[in-house]
């Protein structure tokens, strides 16, 4: 499966496995043959997430299998079913859709198929199921004050105009209008961009960049291709402006630029333990597990003049 801006991500091989009745048969850990749907649009956050399954899956030496259902939630249930039906999975993780339909989950309980939600952002809580998130309430909080601390006021914030994404944006800009308010800072209106890849230069946009001293970006992509477009405009990062981007992917890593970690293989870590616990029968209600973002300082950001 090609991976984020091209990078080739090895998800594994599916294979058949001989039907047993969980029921009649008692399976050791190592018979687990556990499932996982999710819209594999090759955000780096799946990317990571996926990564950090097959990390668990091979230490205890259980079976993965991944379906996608490419973002659509009509399409979610009959992946599920065909997991269930043809695979025999002892259980999933499921890589919500933005708008995932309760029968999704409606079918899992009525076939008793132990599951866990991921991501929890922009969703429904989903109170009654077994969950992991990322802990985004005070996400930008760490980026701020970092910025802060280095003298910055005038602190903008780009995100995507994406319809498939736009809730984890719209969690993050107002993370950032509080986070400027307990800061004594003025929050700006959101630029909005129609794409993270090319980012073109207007006058308008040019204006508001050369009026603030940092700029926050909703992904790494963005923050990347606005790192190119200051280049391009004679404007030094982080000389003239610094930024901050967002998933700590290799674009950030490679870039030497400064961004907010997620901890999404933690994440697909913590996801895969909860779905064998539950499998196990060894928990006694519904669970939530989270990560917390972390800050990761490279060479994008610096005092401001």
């Amino acid at each position: 499966v090609e991976g984020a801006e091209g990078e080739w991500v090895d998800y594994g091989e599916t294979r058949e496995r001989d039907v047993c009745d969980p029921l009649e048969t008692e399976k050791n850990r190592s018979d687990f043959v556990l499932g996982h749907t999710g819209g594999f649009n090759l955000a780096p956050i799946h990317a990571a997430f996926v990564s950090g399954m097959r990390a668990g899956c091979s230490g205890q030496g259980l079976q993965l299998l991944l379906e996608h259902h490419d973002g659509k939630p009509g399409k979610e249930l009959s992946v599920l079913r065909d997991l269930w039906g043809r695979e025999q999975i002892d259980g999933v993780v499921l890589w919500e859709c933005k708008d995932i339909k309760m029968r999704t989950r409606n079918f899992l309980k009525e076939n008793s198929i132990p599951f866990v939600l991921a991501p929890e952002i922009g969703n429904s809580p989903a109170e009654d199921c077994h969950r992991v998130t990322v802990e985004e309430e005070h996400v930008l909080d760490d980026a701020l004050k970092h910025l802060v601390d280095l003298g910055h006021e005038h602190i903008g914030f780009v995100m995507l105009k994406s319809t498939e994404t736009a809730h984890y944006y719209e969690v993050r800009y107002q993370n950032y209008r509080e986070g400027m308010a307990r800061a004594g800072l003025k929050a700006l209106p959101a630029w909005r961009v129609a794409a993270s890849s090319d980012i073109t230069s207007t006058a308008s946009l040019m204006i508001k960049i050369r009026s603030v001293s940092a700029i926050l970006c909703c992904t790494d992509r963005v923050a990347a291709s606005l790192s190119t477009l200051c280049l391009r405009e004679g404007i030094r990062v982080p000389g003239d402006l610094s930024l901050v981007g967002y998933d700590d992917s290799f674009l950030s890593q490679a870039l030497d630029m400064t961004s907010l970690d997620p901890q999404n293989r933690k994440l697909g870590e913590l996801a895969l333990k909860l779905l064998v616990d539950e499998i196990e029968e060894k928990l006694k209600g519904p669970t939530r597990k989270s990560t917390y973002p972390r800050l990761v300082v490279r060479g994008s950001t610096a005092s401001a003049k």
